[in-house]
């Protein structure tokens, strides 16, 4: 009874939000933290980033009407997305901390006090996730995280992130602030190995102290917007014209993650680093072109001799094993041929 009336006086919960050119979604999200059950203490920290648009002017708006619950961090130059969540993360004085980028929504209202609840239960856990629905620019739904309908909760380990899956995203999350008073460990990671992703990081430090549950529920919306000239990260980097550079990005960008991690234990990325380099082989043979080997080039140079070898041995094999492949597509299907 006591820690209960005391998480009712003190802040429990941080809510960590950063938003960038987000006029057209940012009341949505935050209209869906106020809509939140919770019988504990919260706040909400936002960065916002020196928006040309009118992000500002919305913020300040609910700032007017709820100044106790928003506290606002209004730069003056833009910092880009991954060193803003650094300072907002920093800044942050609760228990746990809760994700939110502006452009995104939660929308069940017992999202927060259900996972606090879990992490207050269960202090074998760092973190805890849920599923999540894909919404497109204009909020409508268009798929689902959770693709087989699954109802068995599931556990996100280091293996798993190693591998490169990815079941869980930023608006899913409630974390154990490790955050506060830690001397021991060097957070400018979630800004020096990426300027644009940091869930990915944050993934990995939460791993680092234990598995990440993944709750069976739909909680939240990812707004999953693709354009040609857009400034979220999907639009720079999963447009097919961006294929090339997203690749260079992320093997620097795992590099990273993957020496932060070796300072406190042996997990690597070889396997997606070897898909990555093996990918690009293929690239290059198809197309044979200048321009195509000096990109293939300058991903070999990212990557350890081990994996040079292993992706060549890789190709090799393909190739020697080419006419046996097509032989048996054409026994089993010679119409396809």
């Amino acid at each position: 009874m006591l820690n209960q009336e005391k998480n009712r006086s003190e802040i429990l919960l941080s809510i960590a939000m950063i938003t960038y050119n987000h006029e057209n979604y940012i009341r949505q999200a935050l209209d869906s933290i106020l809509m939140q059950n919770v019988d504990f203490q919260y706040e909400v920290i936002i960065g916002e980033d020196c928006s040309p648009d009118n992000t500002r002017i919305i913020l300040l708006e609910y700032y007017d009407k709820y100044p106790n619950k928003f506290k606002l961090i209004l730069r003056d130059e833009n910092m880009g997305a991954t060193k803003n969540l650094y300072d907002v993360l920093m800044k942050c004085q609760g228990k746990y901390i809760a994700l939110l980028e502006g452009d995104d929504f939660w929308t069940n209202s017992d999202k927060l006090q259900l996972q606090v609840d879990f992490l207050e239960e269960h202090n074998e856990y760092t973190g805890v996730s849920h599923d999540f629905e894909y919404v497109n620019k204009n909020g409508e739904h268009t798929s689902m995280s959770n693709e087989n309908g699954s109802d068995v909760d599931k556990e996100f380990t280091m293996n798993d992130f190693t591998k490169w899956e990815w079941p869980i995203q930023t608006a899913t999350l409630v974390f154990r602030n490790f955050f506060i008073n830690n001397k021991y460990e060097d957070f400018r990671i979630i800004y020096t190995a990426h300027n644009l992703m940091a869930d990915r990081t944050l993934a990995m430090l939460i791993l680092k102290r234990s598995n990440i549950l993944i709750i069976r529920k739909v909680m939240s919306a990812y707004r999953y917007i693709l354009e040609k000239n857009g400034t979220n990260y999907t639009s720079k980097f999963e447009m097919p014209t961006k294929r090339k550079e997203k690749v260079k990005i992320t093997i620097r960008y795992i590099n990273m993650l993957e020496r932060y991690l070796k300072s406190c234990s042996n997990y690597n990325f070889e396997d997606i680093k070897l898909q990555y380099v093996c990918e690009r082989i293929i690239i290059t043979i198809k197309s044979h072109t200048f321009d195509s080997v000096k990109d293939l080039t300058e991903i070999l140079r990212m990557v350890s001799i081990k994996i040079k070898l292993l992706s060549f041995c890789y190709i090799l094999k393909l190739i020697a094993t080419f006419p046996l492949r097509k032989l048996k597509q054409y026994m089993s299907n010679p119409k396809e041929l």
